[in-house]
C-alpha cells in the first residue's frame, strides 16, 4: 500500500466525520497541501508498519475514526492509539527484513494478547505499549503546589501539615495496572517458550519521574523488596514474565501537535517519530527480570539503563515535588 492510497482510507474515514478530534488534520487540504505536520506523521508510520503488517494502516485508521466525539475520554484513546504507533512503527523501521511481524498475537490458554511479537528464529520478542489518560492529571499534578511521586507511608499528612493543603498523589496505582496487565498478557508465552522476551513499554509525558518514583523509590517503589503492592503472604509482588520496561516521554510533544500546526522539539522529526539515541531527550530501562539480551534491547529500543540516567533530575525517583504558583501580570491602567 502506498502512502497516497493511506491518505485516501483516512480522509475517507476521518474528515467526513464533522465532530472527530481529528477532523481539521486530516482534511484533504490540511493533509496534502498544507503537509499538517500530525496527520502526515500518522500517515508515515502507518506506511512503514504496512510493510510488515498488511492490512494494518486500514485497521488502524478505522479504529481511530471510530473515537469520533469531541469529548476528553475520545481525546485520550486518540493518544494512546498514537502511542501504540511510535513504538510499533520504530520496530517496523529498525528490524531488518528477516524478522517476522506478528499482530496481536495469541497463546495456547489465553484470551489476552500483546501488542505485537516479532521474531527471526533465534530471538522472539513480545512488546506491550502502555500509556496513561493524558488529561486526567494535568490540572491536578500542581494546582495544589505540592506533589508526592513516591508513596510514603504518613507523608501525605505531613505534606498537609506544613504546606497547609491536600498534595496531589502518586500515580503508581497506574503503574501497577499496567504491570499487571503486561505480566498476565505475557504469561501463557512465557509457560510455551522461557526464553521469549517481553518488554513493556510505556509512553509517559515529560514528567518522566512519576514512572521512575513508582517503580523504583525506596520505601514502596514497585520493583523493589518494599513495594506497597503485596501477595496473601505480605511478600512484594514479582512480575515474573516481564522482561524489561521502556520508558518514554513522547506523549508531551504529541499532544502538543495535535492542538498546533507544528513538528516537535525535544531531536524528534516528526509528531509520532520514536526518536534516536542521543539526540531526543533520553528513554530509560529497567530490567525487571535478568537475561543475556539486554544489550539487544538496549540496542533496539535505543535507551539507557535507568542507574545511568539518574544524575539527572528527571530521572530520579522524588520524594516531593513543590510547584511555584507565579501571579499573572496584569495591566494597569495609567
Amino acid at each position: 500500500m502506498t502512502i497516497i492510497e493511506i491518505e485516501d482510507i483516512a480522509i475517507k474515514e476521518i474528515s467526513t466525520l464533522p465532530n472527530h478530534l481529528f477532523n481539521y488534520h486530516f482534511n484533504p487540504y490540511n493533509l496534502r497541501i498544507n503537509k499538517n505536520p500530525f496527520s502526515n506523521s500518522i500517515i508515515l508510520n502507518c506506511f512503514h508498519i504496512e510493510k510488515r503488517l498488511e492490512g494494518y494502516s486500514k485497521k488502524f485508521i478505522k479504529k481511530i475514526a471510530s473515537f469520533k466525539e469531541k469529548n476528553l475520554e475520545h481525546y485520550d484513546q486518540l493518544l494512546q492509539f498514537s502511542a501504540e504507533l511510535i513504538v510499533i512503527s520504530h520496530l517496523a523501521e529498525s528490524l531488518g527484513d528477516e524478522w517476522i511481524f506478528e499482530e496481536e498475537p495469541i497463546a495456547n490458554g489465553s484470551k489476552k494478547n500483546p501488542e505485537i511479537s516479532v521474531s527471526n528464529g533465534e530471538i522472539t520478542l513480545l512488546v506491550e505499549v502502555k500509556s496513561p489518560r493524558f488529561h486526567e492529571f494535568q490540572k491536578t499534578r500542581t494546582q495544589t503546589g505540592v506533589q508526592l511521586p513516591s508513596r510514603i507511608n504518613d507523608f501525605q499528612e505531613m505534606a498537609k501539615s506544613v504546606y497547609g493543603e491536600n498534595p496531589s498523589l502518586p500515580r503508581d496505582n497506574i503503574i501497577k495496572d499496567f504491570l499487571i496487565s503486561a505480566d498476565t498478557k505475557f504469561k501463557n508465552f512465557k509457560l510455551e517458550d522461557k526464553n521469549i522476551l517481553s518488554v513493556l513499554v510505556i509512553v509517559w509525558d515529560d514528567y518522566i519521574y512519576e514512572p521512575i518514583s513508582s517503580l523504583k523509590n525506596d520505601f514502596t517503589g514497585l520493583l523493589t523488596e518494599q513495594s506497597y503492592y503485596k501477595d496473601k503472604n505480605q511478600k512484594a509482588v514479582k512480575f515474573q514474565n516481564i522482561d524489561n520496561i521502556v520508558l518514554l516521554r513522547n506523549m508531551t510533544e504529541v499532544v502538543k501537535c495535535t492542538m498546533h500546526d507544528i513538528n516537535p522539539t525535544s531531536g524528534l522529526s516528526h509528531p509520532l517519530d520514536y526518536g534516536k539515541k542521543g539526540i531526543a531527550l533520553p528513554k530509560s530501562l529497567f530490567t525487571v527480570n535478568s537475561h543475556n539480551k539486554e544489550d539487544f534491547i538496549l540496542e533496539l529500543f535505543e535507551c539507557t539503563r535507568q542507574v545511568h540516567l539518574e544524575h539527572f533530575a528527571d530521572y530520579k525517583a522524588q520524594d516531593l515535588i513543590m510547584w511555584m504558583k507565579i501571579p499573572s501580570l496584569q495591566k494597569t491602567s495609567q
